[in-house]
């Protein structure tokens, strides 16, 4: 049984040892799933907008998404939405991600971690049974929230749900899901469409075990983290 340490935000994930999950339910790792899910070769998960769409200049192909405030920042292709990946042809596509905590957690702790993963609801026992198989000595929970600066309970409920999975206790899978409906995050997305966030990625990001694979950071390119599905 290794130890599971349980940090916070940007400072915990630059603190990150051991295996670390990075885990950003509402949206980054759920978008990080589905657009892998849907045939994306790779993701580069990017922290900040400059360096990002500098990437796409270079590589006008991929895919360039992510957020700020929700919202796509001016140059990007899409936002941070599961839901918004429909009709986009990702099969062998290269995905530049950059959003406001999840993609900067990465980022962190691919720095400090030995492994470095993303972790949520969409892919719960795909990331207990990667753990398992790894055999860590030290596990590293890391919720990023909202911003990556404050506590975001949608991210809290998966890390207690992996944590009693991770130990064989008893976890009540909707108990725990109903916590991210009714965080205030979930709270926003149930009370309808806006900008950069449509209704629909509440019900995606609490699809449980819909993937039954871990987006992991298996090189980097350019100094960023490249995500690939293992």
């Amino acid at each position: 049984m290794p130890e599971i340490r349980r940090l916070g935000l940007l400072e915990g994930a630059a603190g990150a040892e051991g295996f670390a999950v990075i885990i950003d339910v509402l949206r980054a790792g759920s978008f990080a799933c589905y657009a892998l899910g849907a045939g994306a070769r790779r993701i580069l998960a990017v922290s900040e907008v400059e360096d990002a769409l500098a990437l796409k200049l270079r590589n006008p192909d991929w895919l360039l998404a992510g957020e700020r405030g929700g919202e796509p920042p001016p140059g990007f292709d899409c936002g941070n939405s599961p839901a918004g990946l429909a009709g986009i042809d990702l099969s062998g596509r290269t995905v530049i991600h950059c959003t406001s905590a999840g993609t900067r957690g990465i980022s962190a702790a691919f720095r400090s971690a030995d492994a470095t993963v993303v972790g949520c609801f969409a892919n719960a026992g795909a990331v207990a049974r990667s753990i398992r198989e790894a055999g860590p000595g030290v596990v590293s929970l890391v919720c990023m929230g909202t911003e990556g600066v404050s506590r975001a309970d949608e991210d809290e409920a998966f890390a207690d749900y992996l944590q009693a999975c991770l130990e064989g206790l008893e976890a009540d899978a909707d108990a725990h899901l109903e916590r991210v409906r009714s965080s205030p995050s979930g709270a926003l997305f149930a009370s309808g469409d806006r900008p950069g966030r449509p209704s629909r990625d509440l019900a995606l990001c609490a699809d449980l075990d819909r993937f039954a694979f871990v987006p992991a950071v298996t090189g980097s390119r350019e100094g960023h983290p490249v995500l690939t599905r293992i």
